[in-house]
């Protein structure tokens, strides 16, 4: 969110429509929405103009903090001296089945940043879905006991002269052209061919 520089209260109230807006838009759709990140605002401070815009913001789009949400800076001027809670994690507070913590991390020295991280743990059950896979070929593979492997070596010798081996601008149609020359040299020497147990993708 815009820091306090000049023409920042305009950019804040800016934002913080297209923020009400997206929030708006998703919710009515079933989105559990979270909102998370630095709001150069606070709420446990005294009442200055960017903190009661952003009260009215969350009081307005029904957002709340989660139980026992803790109270610790999140912000360290550069100065040393000052600091202030102004990064949040909130969400709707209609979604009651909602649940989840936070925890404001100590500041370390191998945080550059001025501000500290904010870590939430979700409590949720990730539902497992089939996923739609288009149906498999089934291959079938010549009966090798039974072939005349000379005559199917020759039919092959026939028709790999139609596959250019030089000049692949597209290996994946060659391929196929390989793959249909193996299955036309099985059928011209009358093999008799089993069904294989195991299902096999197609190139």
């Amino acid at each position: 969110m815009p820091s306090h520089n000049r023409h920042g209260d305009e950019l804040y109230i800016d934002i913080l429509s297209q923020i009400e807006e997206i929030i708006e838009k998703y919710h009515h759709t079933g989105y559990q929405v979270i909102l998370c990140g630095d709001m150069n605002a606070s709420l446990f401070r005294d009442d200055r103009s960017r903190d009661k815009r952003f009260k009215c913001f969350i009081e307005n789009n029904g957002l709340c903090l989660t139980d026992n949400y803790p109270k610790a800076p999140t912000f360290y001027h550069h100065n040393g001296v000052m600091s202030s809670q102004i990064d949040y994690i909130l969400h709707k507070d209609c979604d009651v089945n909602f649940i989840y913590t936070v925890k404001i991390e100590d500041r370390n020295p191998l945080n550059v940043s001025d501000h500290t991280l904010l870590i939430a743990r979700i409590h949720g059950v990730i539902k497992a879905s089939q996923s739609s896979v288009g149906k498999k070929q089934i291959i079938k593979r010549p009966n090798w006991a039974r072939c005349d492997k000379e005559k199917y070596q020759e039919a092959i010798r026939e028709s790999v002269t139609n596959i250019d081996t030089v000049n692949l601008d597209n290996a994946s149609n060659e391929i196929s052209k390989l793959i249909d020359l193996l299955h036309s040299a099985g059928k011209k020497i009358n093999t008799k061919l089993q069904r294989n147990n195991h299902c096999k993708d197609s190139w």
